[in-house]
This record gives structure tokens, sequence and C-alpha cells, in this order.
């Protein structure tokens, strides 16, 4: 009987408590995904990442993320080399509470993206991408060493695997500048890109992980575009070369 009346006594306690530790989880839930979207994604690209507002709705699996930014590397003139004012994401709500956590889609609409080149030719993008490998091969070699050690379990083992089925970048600007030529920017209408599969081939990614993969591919495509715009730029200017030379030519004929 005593043994019983502790158990019912040590219920009495633990289910306010657990309720209350539930209640401050997804009351706070919006601010904890944006301290774990702003820490994971300043760690992946060792630059500050902030994000103005999070707003949450599970029942509905729905998220949205507005203000999102990621500041430029040192030495570098604009504030951000991304700046993403809307991001709508859908969760599989079957899927919460498991791992692999699914989302079903990210839509980034209206992004601005900045290339910069600094004096000696390097871009903000170049950069991006090597603090991205760095942290790839850092993540790479912690993963290692915890194969190594199967016998202590941590949170870290523990980590909630995430999958990305479907990611849009919509109507993204991006502005090209050269520090040798800071007056003169040039601003290029980005075409969609479009991602698919993210952290699906090994059953489920962390977040860093996914951070990676994303990031990576985005940034190929983003240099991809800005590489044809300059070379539209420079057969445009040679075009005008040469119909300046060719009315110089026909005006000769007539002086």
């Amino acid at each position: 009987m005593k043994l019983g009346k502790s158990m019912l006594i040590g219920l009495a306690i633990l289910v306010p408590v657990i309720g209350l530790v539930l209640w401050l989880l997804f009351s706070n839930l919006d601010s904890i995904v944006a301290r774990v979207i702003e820490n994971v994604g300043s760690e992946v690209l060792q630059t500050e990442v902030n994000v103005r507002n999070v707003d949450v709705d599970l029942a509905n699996g729905k998220a949205g993320i507005s203000g999102l930014t990621i500041a430029n590397p040192d030495g570098y003139s604009e504030p951000y080399i991304f700046a993403m004012d809307k991001i709508v994401v859908g969760i599989d709500i079957k899927s919460l509470g498991n791992s692999p956590i699914v989302i079903n889609e990210i839509i980034v609409r209206d992004p601005k993206v900045s290339l910069e080149l600094d004096k000696t030719g390097r871009s903000n993008l170049s950069v991006l991408k090597d603090n991205i490998n760095r942290s790839s091969k850092s993540g790479a070699d912690k993963e290692t060493n915890r194969k190594k050690d199967q016998q202590t379990e941590t949170k870290e083992t523990k980590q909630t695997l995430l999958i990305i089925k479907k990611f849009s970048f919509e109507r993204g600007q991006l502005s090209l500048l050269n520090q040798i030529k800071p007056d003169k920017k040039t601003k290029v209408e980005l075409p969609v890109i479009r991602l698919q599969s993210i952290g699906q081939a090994k059953g489920g990614a962390t977040g860093s992980e996914i951070a990676v993969e994303m990031m990576t591919k985005l940034l190929a495509q983003i240099t991809l575009e800005a590489a044809k715009a300059h070379a539209n730029e420079a057969l445009g200017k040679e075009k005008q070369k040469l119909t300046d030379k060719a009315g110089e030519a026909i005006k000769g004929l007539f002086e």
C-alpha cells in the first residue's frame, strides 16, 4: 500500500511538471525554431545568421519564417550576402515525433543575393562555399568519432533527422558588384531555382547536414546564373561595338 501510495504521489507531481514542460515548449516553439536556425546556420556558414520572426502552426503543418539574413563575410561591403524576407514551410504532420521529420516543401519568395568580388577577384560566394566545406569536413570527422565510440549515447547521436522533399527559390534578385568598380552595380533577375529530395538518400540528415547540402547546391546555381549574366553583358558590349563600327562605316560612305 505504501509503495502504491508513493507511486500515486510521484505521478501527481510528475504529470503537472511534464505538462508545464510541454506548455513551455510549444508556447515558445517559434523562438526555439528561430534560435536553432540562427545557431545551425551561423555554425555551418561561419558568418552571422539572423531571423526576425518564426510562426509555427503544427496543427496545420505550416511554418513561416520572415527576415532571414546571412551576413556577408569579412572584407565585403554589402551588409548581407542573402536576405530572405518570406519563407513558407509545409510539414508532413504524420512524421512529427518520428525521425526523420519530413518537410514537404520550402518556398523562398523574393530573396535578394549579393555577389561581390573583392580587389583580388575573390567572390563572397566562394568564401561562403569554403566555409561550408570546412563545416562539412568538421561534421564528417565528428560522425567518424561517434561511430568509433558506440558505448556512450549522447544527445548528438540521437539528433532528429530531416528530409526536405521540395525546395524553391522564387523571384530572386542577384546584384553583382566589383570592388575595383564600386560605383557600378548590376542587377539580374534569377530564374526559379528548385532542389529536391534533400537528405533523402541517407534516409534523413541532421540540421547541419541539410544546411550544407542545400547551401552547396544553391550557391552552385547562383554562381552559374552570375556567370551567364556576365557573359551576356560582355556579349552585349561586343554587339554594341560591332554596331557602332558598322554605323561608322556606313556613315563614311556618304562623306
